[in-house]
């Protein structure tokens, strides 16, 4: 064979693969195959195993929307736990009997806090929630951020033993190392997709989270950058609105 044939045949070889290649990864298939590559890119062990319909895309949106929209409706302050129409107190009443301390809108350690009992609706103009701000309260049952909070910092939910919900905005953009450390009945969190990062060990110890749920699609989740053992043991899936990534701990 010559030079020229060869080089004909290595030409044909190339031009099948790239074209073999460019078929796979425009397929769902491939996509979700490129999406586990990016997750490998950036430091993680994730792996796409569920790709969403658009139809059934559009239906996780809307839920996630839904989900948002109506605790967002509600006046911020403290409810009975599964019950919006009962507000124990309101949230100038948090302030004005000591309950939570505000400075330069961020919410600071107050141990009065541990009173406080049922689901919290925090105000939209709250920033920050401060280092250790909830910590140890256990009366707390359900958390919605307000529509401004950019921070959730170090163990500002530590060892809050009664949490089960947490439904974050749209604006937050940093989870603190162990934010939620030893939430132990921790069960339902809801993230939006401006999220940057999740701190060490932010959710580590918080055994009965299995399912994050992700306002965003699975490549947008796979750019947040995640620090050391910050998932717990338990956690198996991420839901994004494009798909699921299982989580192999």
């Amino acid at each position: 064979m010559d030079k020229e044939t060869l080089s004909q045949y290595i030409w044909i070889i190339i031009t099948t693969l790239v074209f073999a290649a460019l078929m796979i990864f425009v397929s769902p298939f491939g996509e979700a195959v490129g999406n586990s590559f990016v997750g490998m890119i950036h430091g993680q062990t994730d792996m796409v195993n569920k790709a969403y319909s658009e139809q059934e895309m559009q239906h996780r949106a809307d839920v996630m929307d839904d989900l948002f929209d109506v605790s967002q409706k509600l006046p911020p302050g403290v409810y009975e736990h599964n019950n919006s129409a009962n507000c124990h107190q309101t949230w100038q009443d948090l302030i004005d009997n000591g309950y939570i301390t505000v400075l330069d809108k961020s919410l600071t350690t107050n141990p009065n806090i541990q009173e406080i009992s049922g689901d919290l609706i925090l105000d939209n103009y709250i920033e920050n929630i401060g280092d250790n701000a909830f910590k140890e309260c256990n009366n707390v049952n359900m958390v919605r951020t307000g529509a401004s909070l950019l921070n959730i910092r170090t163990s500002s939910f530590e060892d809050c033993n009664n949490l089960k919900k947490v439904v974050t905005n749209e604006v937050l953009e940093t989870i603190g190392n162990k934010a939620f450390y030893n939430c132990s009945n921790l069960k339902y969190v809801y993230l939006d997709k401006n999220l940057i990062s999740i701190g060490d060990e932010a959710f580590a110890n918080c055994n009965q989270l299995q399912e994050i749920q992700y306002f965003g699609t699975i490549s947008e989740w796979n750019t947040i950058t995640k620090g050391t053992l910050w998932n717990p043991v338990n956690l198996k899936t991420i839901v994004c609105t494009d798909g699921e990534i299982s989580i192999n701990s």
